[in-house]
């Protein structure tokens, strides 16, 4: 809580917070901390608690009816921080109109793993070693009828791929909730 004028200005100057979004009171600065209210808003909370930097929140997060949804690139910069590769593959179903894409995602098996994997038995090695480098898999789709905006149907390919890129980066990372980039409503702005 501000105490003095020079505290006040000195927090103004650096650009981290208005007066007016200053609480009055402990009570109601930790009500603000509770429902993510900050100055740049959730995201910029979520951003934290994912592991990604603050300042890029907008970056890694939208909002789509009031609620922040992670976009693929802020889980593409957490698995980057745990190392991974990955592969996609599509195809059109003539059928159901759609693009379906799989992604695969391949962890990255760091040196401890491999010095890990060496004090095992040779059993245990190979049935260890085979579980680790399984890909997390995710599927995507899109069509006319699951993306409602015209302007992407062009695009219903990178769609798809994007979706399950996605996905499989929600398993991969253990991030719970679903990537903006698979919403039928979300809108991407094309600059």
């Amino acid at each position: 809580m501000v105490t003095t004028p020079s505290e006040a200005e000195r927090l103004l100057e650096s650009g981290n917070r208005s007066l007016d979004n200053m609480p009055k009171s402990k009570e109601e600065a930790l009500a603000k901390k509770n429902t993510f209210e900050t100055a740049k808003g959730s995201e910029m909370d979520l951003a934290r608690i994912a592991g990604l930097p603050p300042d890029l929140a907008d970056m890694f997060f939208v909002k789509l009816g009031g609620k922040p949804y992670i976009k693929v690139a802020g889980l593409q910069y957490i698995a980057g921080k745990m190392g991974y590769r990955s592969e996609i593959t599509d195809s059109y179903d003539k059928e159901s109109e759609a693009w379906v894409a799989e992604c695969k995602i391949y962890p990255k098996i760091s040196r401890k793993s491999i010095e890990a994997l060496s004090r095992l038995s040779p059993e245990m090695q190979k049935e260890v070693f085979e579980e680790m480098k399984k890909p997390t898999n995710g599927i995507g789709t899109a069509s006319k009828k699951n993306v409602s905006m015209s302007t992407m149907h062009a695009f219903l390919r990178e769609m798809a791929q994007t979706r399950a890129m996605g996905r499989a980066l929600r398993a991969f990372t253990g991030y719970g909730s679903a990537v903006y980039e698979e919403l039928p409503d979300a809108e991407i702005k094309v600059q």
